[in-house]
């Protein structure tokens, strides 16, 4: 079937469904092919339709021989069954796995039903209320910016389960709609969508609908229409979606609305108007350039020559439809751009899956995805190897030769690029100096300060009162003051009896044992008097050892909740053993973890950079002061494994080693005990290559 858009002649394979855009020489070749002819007589027809041409006989056999390849042309002698075209080979998939295209349907019916909603939403009434609706919303969030501006950066954390899954859901969400809105427009323009299927872009569901019939349209508004049906329509939930966050109050639904908002907005900006990738605005700017296949033209422009100087190939190229220099340009800025995009969707993928506990499974993507490309660059030096009719050409294969040296020069000085060799952990805020006071006798806890306040070395924090003990202290004392007094009365007497000496020899040691005892006491009462060992201010115990919400392992209620020292808890009974709070002193430090392979590298004074979780802007100075063997799991006692859980989760099971880190800097306020960050610990300088092994090695013995 062919068609006139504009100055070209577009072709439609009506069994594969393939479009074909032919310009006005090709044009009249194929339509002048409708009757059987001989090569000389269609040449002779082709230099009287274009006299300024010089076609010999050869180029149209050539071009003949070009649709034949493409299905355009049957020949009436026997030929092999004719194959199915368009389907992808079977490693598409390993290629690109950020875009698995899965088999789609045909929506004809479902766009027939819908005909009367494309007839309302492409009206000029519809697009005028839009445009109006834009313009008051637009006003309405910009009267709330402040308020727009919080909310904005609590999206930001994505690691957040909540956010992540409101994020995924407005991705999905905007992008159905999107593509709905294509073949709407599709439709409406009069052309046809046969296939709408579903996309797994970066493993997010999106759907993906097939619009190529909008290339056989004249009009060429007809065709922007087409690739900007998409935009518009998110340009209609983006609008809907901002009038849902002015009403709504603040809650789940509304922060989903501003997602879909931003996922409506920047997306479209970025990447979908991004005429560098093969979307909407790729589309836009193909048309208005004129250039059919751009990316195939682009990529012919940057690269044939190269590939007809290694080929030895002298014939006159294919013309192109604009000019070369322009063509290669925008052919490497569309490369780099697609290289630095697929960098940091598998930076964050990599960093999200790492974050969740599957690193193993965020380095496999990265590998497969690296694996694609390496395939890639494999078929494009495959299709350099040098041919001529003859057979193969000895210089072809020199200057092939010369082309995969100075590749391999490229990579050679790619892999021996500098770079710090760099290690990655979670890590951890402690104090640098801190004790624990733990209650040595049972008792009654009698509080004598508050979490928060600054004692001094020495200071009474709290006493554990004892009520069997103190009433065996006051007849101690009892029995002390009758024998002293008993003692005193015989020695007085004494002086006219001298029988009452040996009464006072038998009394003296009763009394000595008395005072003795006394002793003793005064001691156990000091020991129930809980002092700080160190100056500093006054913390919760790191394990409480009793909850409010659960029963102590005998199955009785527990004496107190919350931390001991809280006021509701004065007068409470107290264990021997149990935390009363830890005394901080000054200073802070970082404790990380590290595999056992890598705490090989790290030494003491490597710098460290610290990015705090709930402080990612502030990178903190440091340096690692001490490796340590960090103690088994079934050797770590309940404070220590308490301390180490969160740590120890996203490393492999195994030895890990403990690593404490000197802060350089002055303490901001968000670095406190217990706060939780990312650490990057600089071990020395090593080459890209050396870095590559490293990760590559750890992938086959983890992954």
């Amino acid at each position: 079937m062919l068609s006139a858009s504009g100055d070209a002649t577009v072709v439609k394979d009506p069994l594969s469904l393939e479009y074909f855009r032919l310009g006005d020489r090709e044009g009249f070749l194929l339509r002048t092919l409708r009757d059987p002819m001989t090569v000389a007589e269609l040449t002779r027809r082709f230099q009287r339709q274009f006299p300024n041409e010089r076609a010999t006989g050869e180029q149209v056999l050539g071009f003949c021989a070009s649709l034949y390849d493409c299905s355009l042309l049957l020949s009436d002698a026997a030929t092999e069954p004719r194959k199915p075209s368009g389907k992808a080979p079977w490693y598409a998939t390993l290629m690109s796995p950020l875009a698995i295209r899965l088999p789609g349907v045909d929506p004809t019916p479902l766009l027939g039903v819908l005909r009367p909603l494309g007839s309302l939403l492409f009206g000029r009434a519809f697009a005028v209320t839009l445009l109006v609706a834009t313009l008051v919303v637009g006003m309405g969030l910009l009267g709330r910016a402040e308020e727009l501006t919080i909310e904005l950066r609590r999206m930001l954390d994505l690691f957040s389960p909540m956010h992540a899954l409101m994020a995924v859901v407005a991705v999905v969400v905007v992008k159905a709609w999107h593509e709905l809105g294509h073949a709407i427009a599709c439709r409406r323009m009069g052309a046809e969508c046969h296939e709408v299927g579903v996309l797994l872009l970066a493993f997010l569901p999106c759907l993906y609908c097939d619009v190529s019939d909008a290339w056989s349209l004249s009009s060429r508004w007809r065709r922007a229409t087409v690739a900007l049906g998409g935009v518009y329509f998110e340009l209609m939930l983006a609008v809907a979606a901002g009038a849902a966050w002015l009403v709504l109050a603040p809650g789940p639904l509304r922060a989903l609305s501003l997602y879909v908002v931003v996922v409506a907005s920047v997306s479209t900006l970025l990447v979908n108007l991004n005429p560098l990738m093969r979307y909407d605005g790729y589309y836009l700017l193909a048309d208005a350039w004129g250039v059919a296949n751009l990316h195939a033209q682009s990529r012919e422009a940057l690269w044939g020559p190269l590939r007809r100087w290694v080929r030895g190939d002298r014939s006159e190229p294919e013309p192109l439809d604009a000019s070369p220099r322009a063509l290669a340009a925008y052919g490497m800025a569309s490369i780099v751009y697609g290289w630095f995009i697929l960098a940091l969707i598998l930076w964050g993928l990599h960093h999200a899956l790492s974050a969740a506990g599957f690193r193993a499974v965020g380095d496999l993507l990265v590998a497969l995805s690296m694996g694609g490309l390496a395939l890639v660059g494999v078929r494009w030096f495959g299709g350099l190897v040098p041919r001529t009719a003859g057979g193969r050409s000895p210089g072809g294969f020199v200057r092939f030769g010369v082309v995969a040296a100075l590749t391999a020069l490229v990579f050679y000085g790619v892999a021996s690029w500098p770079i710090d060799q760099t290690l990655y952990s979670t890590c951890r805020v402690e104090n640098a100096v801190f004790a624990d006071v733990v209650a040595r006798s049972p008792g009654v806890l009698r509080p004598q300060v508050r979490y928060g306040e600054v004692v001094e070395a020495g200071q009474l924090i709290a006493e554990i009162e004892d009520t069997s003990a103190d009433l065996r202290r006051l007849e101690l004392l009892q029995r002390e003051a009758e024998t002293a007094v008993e003692i005193a009365g015989l020695q007085t007497r004494s002086q006219r009896d001298a029988k009452l000496l040996a009464e006072i020899a038998r009394l003296e040691p009763t009394l000595a044992e008395v005072r003795r005892q006394l002793r003793s006491h005064d001691e156990l009462t000091e020991r129930r008097r809980l002092r700080a060992p160190i100056a500093g201010r006054v913390d919760p115990p790191v394990k409480l050892a009793a909850d409010n919400a659960s029963e102590t392992k005998t199955g009785d209620l527990p004496t107190w909740s919350g931390a001991p020292l809280d006021p509701p808890n004065d007068g409470c009974w107290l264990d021997s053993g149990e935390t009363v709070c830890r005394v901080a002193g000054d200073g802070l430090r970082v404790v990380l973890l590290l595999s056992e392979d890598d705490s090989g590298l790290v030494r003491v004074g490597d710098p460290v950079r610290i990015a705090l979780d709930r402080a990612p802007a502030a990178v903190l100075a440091g340096r690692v002061e001490g490796v340590a063997l960090a103690a088994a799991d079934e050797a770590i006692g309940d404070q220590e494994r308490l301390l180490e859980k969160s740590l120890r989760s996203p490393l492999q099971k195994g030895a890990v080693y403990r690593v404490s880190v000197g802060l350089l800097d002055a303490s901001p306020p968000e670095l406190q005990a217990g706060a939780i960050g990312q650490a990057r610990v600089v071990t020395g300088r090593e080459t890209l290559g050396g870095w590559a092994y490293r990760w590559l090695r750890w992938l086959v013995r983890f992954g």
